[in-house]
């Protein structure tokens, strides 16, 4: 049951990749409302193997997501990306994307979702993030992603959920991140964190969610954690913890 409700949490906040939540097959797309300009770029997209859904605001401005999955994605269609209008979320997840391509992304000032997990991207790609500072979601999941590049994250000040699930990052990464005050949900499960990791943890005032199953930190270490935030959620240890039995109760 502990698992279902870790695999029910990955996929919803998956699902949030894509803004409403439709494909670009919806009744509810409305890529006719693009410029012919950008509407090639869709098309271009499009043709590759991506998905480009497009909303509109209340004034009826256009509000775009694009997902490139199973593999598509290559640093020829981020050009493409950056001639759409108010990108608000981007899936590159197992992209190919490499090296100087993720400087593109900083022609994305409105995103607020971008989802990099298994892909190329390495410490030295980071620098564009300082471009999106109304980034609200990173996922870095299963990436070569160390504690080198997290200064990188720093300046993502309205950061609210942060993936760096089986990543390089261990204690002093978590550390680094202290500046990210904003941050809700983080995942580090299967990284190299220890008990010196909730330590720091504690000092998050915002901080709702927390993934840590197959890291090194003790049950003990997780208590003391608890005790200072009562209402936190810690999925991957104190399973028969109150906090962590009303999560298992609602699956029931």
């Amino acid at each position: 049951m502990f698992f279902r409700s870790l695999s029910r949490c990955l996929l919803c906040c998956a699902g949030a990749l894509v803004v409403g939540g439709c494909s670009s097959n919806s009744a509810s797309n409305h890529l006719e409302s693009l410029d012919p300009t950008a509407r090639a770029a869709a098309d271009k997209i499009q043709a590759d193997g991506g998905v480009v859904d497009v909303k509109l605001d209340e004034a009826g401005k256009p509000i775009v997501s694009v997902a490139f999955k199973n593999g598509h994605g290559t640093n020829a269609d981020l050009p493409e990306v950056a001639v759409l209008p108010n990108v608000q979320s981007l899936s590159l997840e197992s992209s190919s994307v490499d090296g100087p391509a993720w400087t593109e992304l900083k022609k994305l000032p409105a995103l607020r979702v971008l989802n990099v997990s298994d892909s190329r991207i390495t410490d030295e790609d980071l620098g564009f993030l300082a471009a999106l500072p109304q980034l609200q979601d990173l996922k870095l999941m299963r990436t070569r992603i160390t504690d080198k590049g997290l200064p990188a994250l720093l300046g993502l000040k309205s950061l609210e959920r942060l993936n760096l699930a089986q990543t390089m990052i261990d204690d002093a990464g978590v550390e680094e991140l202290l500046p990210l005050q904003s941050l809700k949900q983080l995942q580090l499960w299967n990284t190299a964190i220890t008990d010196q990791a909730l330590e720091t943890l504690a000092k998050f005032p915002n901080l709702e969610e927390l993934h840590i199953i197959k890291t090194n930190v003790s049950d003990d270490a997780a208590k003391k954690l608890l005790e200072a935030k009562p209402n936190l959620k810690i999925f991957g240890k104190l399973e028969k913890h109150p906090a962590i039995d009303r999560e298992m109760k609602a699956e029931q």
